[in-house]
């Protein structure tokens, strides 16, 4: 796209344009080559990870797979009762996760992880689960989870507690529909 300096007018080339979309398409492509290379847990729980947002913590990620282990299509196999196994298992997966180039630590948040790449995140969220009914009644299961999170803290104003009403809310929206 640029600019002409006589008129101000616009002009642009089409043929540009679509190699370059093709080459953000190959990405995509690639991301999803690498992300089905990882171990079946990781995956499962970097999806869940991908349904919470871009970014997420740790303590929301293990609360989700905790009180939904069935989620996590995997022939690991979790203790209902152990939260500590869990979250053992999700420091691994992070860690891995890291390692692969798919999440960041975020500098100023200690709990807290970022997708390194929104392709990342968009690959795990759509392309790994493509069915929209699937997304829909994930996104509800995990967002009945959040709050039932808020209701058993009692819920007092914090910054913590107002991410975990936004996340919540977003995902019972985003389920809104069934």
């Amino acid at each position: 796209l640029r600019v002409l300096d006589l008129d101000g007018s616009w002009t642009w080339d089409e043929d540009e344009i679509a190699s370059k979309t093709q080459v953000t398409d190959n990405l995509a492509g690639i991301l999803e080559a690498k992300l089905r290379m990882l171990p079946e847990m990781a995956t499962s729980i970097l999806q869940i990870a991908s349904f919470i947002g871009h970014d997420f913590t740790v303590d929301v990620l293990t609360t989700i797979v905790h009180e939904e282990q069935d989620m996590i299509q995997t022939e690991y196999t979790f203790d209902k009762h152990s939260r500590e196994t869990i979250e053992a298992r999700i420091h691994r997966v992070l860690k891995i996760a890291l390692a692969e180039g798919f999440l960041e630590k975020d500098p100023h948040i200690d709990d807290m992880y970022l997708f390194s790449h929104d392709k990342i995140q968009m690959c795990l969220y759509k392309d790994l689960i493509p069915d929209p009914t699937e997304r829909a009644l994930l996104h509800q299961r995990i967002g009945t989870v959040l709050w039932g999170s808020i209701k058993e803290k009692k819920y007092v104003s914090n910054p913590n507690n107002d991410y975990l009403i936004f996340l919540a809310v977003d995902n019972l929206n985003q389920a809104k529909h069934l």
